[in-house]
Formats: structure tokens, C-alpha cells, sequence
């Protein structure tokens, strides 16, 4: 929808077309840092990164140096870190304070267990409390809590290289993704803005979402003919059956696929496209008049 049929292309994002993983880093704000990756380490542990990855020893180097060797331990770590800088509007010396207090030398005692269930963080900060827990856990002051953070930022740059996929990258979905690139380059004349010749539709339920349309190439009043293109896609949902031609009102043996997801098998698909056929979540074709 984006390459073949839309307008505009507001970004072009590598990590996503490449599968590999990315999140929002910023490494060079020492007031803001800590707070910065406790909002984003969250997903990006838990999307982003799994034990295998982590166990790399190219990877995570500065954060395994400090004593974050565990995935499973930093994942709750950072669970705890975030719920503490909201409840204390982000005071890192209050935030520490809590660190300290319920990871440190009297989490144990019954005193400091009945205090933590008044707090969130605290709830989370105790589950670090097993008899195998990294030394660091029971270190963090402040100094330690923006270590922590330019560390992560630093780590996690590294490891969004794109790079570090080319070796597991699919190489159909390689190519489909070039296929895009060159039709977008092929056919500038869709970067213009829709007509009102032209159409773009969507069929919203509670179970999926569809996008189609139709979109013909402004031409000079001396040439015969246009070019079109068509394009459906499956947004999400459940599958949906597809009647392209009786919603576009155009008769599909005037037309041909010209590109397809790499995961789409129909019958003939080449020759004819069929007058129904069913598309899955994440779906979608691209059809040029012929």
C-alpha cells in the first residue's frame, strides 16, 4: 500500500524492512537518560531481545560489565525502575532511595516486605529478591541508575545494527522488498496526489481491517491510454474473502499481479487473479492494467 499505491513515503525505516530490531536510544542526555530507557527498555527487552541473543558476548558488553548478566533479571529490573520513576514524578534520589531499600541488605526483614506492598515498584523491585541475585542490584545510587541508562542506550545501538542480521535475513522477503522499491522508481507519477477519478476504501469490522483502491496515472489530453494500478491490503484481523473486481468495478482479466506478500499462494495467480480469493492479516497485492 505504501511503495505501490500511496502518495507519500513519510519514512523509510531499515530495522523493520530488514527484521532487525531498533527502539528509540538517546545517549546523550544525562538528565533525562534514566527515565529515557526505563519507558523504553521495557518493550525492547521483551520484543526485542531473547536469552540467546542476549548471551552473545559481542552483545550488551557494558550493562554485562556492571553485573547485568541475566536476561530474566534485567527484564525485572527494568519493570520496577519504571514503576518507580512514576511514582515519584522522576526524583532519581527517591528512586535510588527505593532500589536501596527494597533490593538492598533489609529487603528480607517482615518490616520492609509489609512496607513494599504500599508500593508498585516495591512489589516488583522484591521479585529480584533471590539468593542468586547480581551484586550490582544491591549498588544503586544515583550514579549508578545513569551508568545503567548510558549503558543501555550505548548497548542497544549496537545491537540495532542491521547488519548483524544479514546472515538469517529471509531472501524472499528480501526480494519482495526490492520488487517495491524498483515499481516505486518505475512509476513516479504516484507520488501526485489522489484524483477524484481515483479510489481508496476501507472495510472496518470488529474482526479485520482492509484497505483497496484504485489509482490511474495523470497523462497528457494526446495519449490514448492510462496506466493503473490496483492495490489491496489486509490491515489486520481475521481473514476476509476478497472480491476485488465487483469493489473496484473492474473486470480482472484486463489486469495482472505485478507484486504479492511472499506468504500469498494462489492458484493461476499469474495468469488470472481469481474473482474471490482470501487474504490473511498482513496480506497484499499489487495489480497493473495490462
Amino acid at each position: 500500500m505504501t511503495y505501490g499505491f500511496s502518495p507519500g513515503l513519510p519514512m523509510d525505516f531499515i530495522n523493520c524492512t530488514m527484521r532487525a530490531p531498533w527502539g528509540f536510544l538517546r545517549n546523550t542526555d544525562d538528565r533525562y537518560g534514566v527515565k529515557v530507557v526505563a519507558e523504553e527498555a521495557g518493550g525492547f527487552l521483551d520484543w526485542q531481545v531473547v536469552p540467546e541473543t542476549y548471551s552473545w558476548p559481542e552483545l550488551f558488553p557494558r550493562l554485562k560489565a556492571m553485573g547485568f548478566t541475566k536476561l530474566r533479571e534485567l527484564r525485572q529490573f527494568v519493570r520496577g525502575l519504571h514503576n518507580a520513576i512514576e511514582e515519584t514524578n522522576y526524583d532519581l534520589n527517591e528512586v535510588a532511595h527505593l532500589c536501596q531499600k527494597f533490593i538492598g541488605p533489609g529487603a528480607d526483614s517482615e518490616m520492609t516486605k509489609e512496607e513494599a506492598k504500599k508500593w508498585k515498584s516495591a512489589r516488583e523491585l522484591q521479585k529480584l529478591n533471590a539468593p542468586d541475585k547480581s551484586a550490582i542490584l544491591t549498588q544503586l545510587d544515583v550514579g549508578k541508575l545513569k551508568e545503567f541508562a548510558k549503558n543501555f542506550m550505548e548497548d542497544g545501538h549496537e545491537m540495532c545494527n542491521v547488519w548483524l542480521q544479514q546472515d538469517v535475513i529471509d531472501p524472499q522477503q528480501v526480494a519482495f522488498n526490492l520488487s517495491l522499491r524498483r515499481f516505486r522508481k518505475a512509476n513516479p507519477w504516484l507520488r501526485e496526489n489522489l484524483s477524484n477519478l481515483d479510489r481508496f476504501n476501507r472495510i472496518s469490522t470488529d474482526a479485520q481491517t482492509v484497505f483497496y483502491g484504485l489509482r490511474t496515472a495523470p497523462t497528457d489530453k494526446d495519449q490514448m491510454s492510462k496506466q493503473q494500478v490496483a492495490m489491496v491490503a489486509h490491515m489486520g484481523g481475521d481473514p476476509l474473502t476478497i472480491t476485488l473486481g465487483d469493489w473496484l468495478q473492474i473486470d480482472l482479466e484486463e489486469w495482472k499481479v505485478v507484486i504479492s506478500s511472499p506468504n500469498i499462494q494462489l492458484e493461476n495467480m499469474a495468469e488470472s487473479l481469481p474473482q474471490s480469493f482470501e487474504l490473511k492479516d498482513a496480506q497484499a497485492l499489487l495489480l497493473e492494467r495490462r
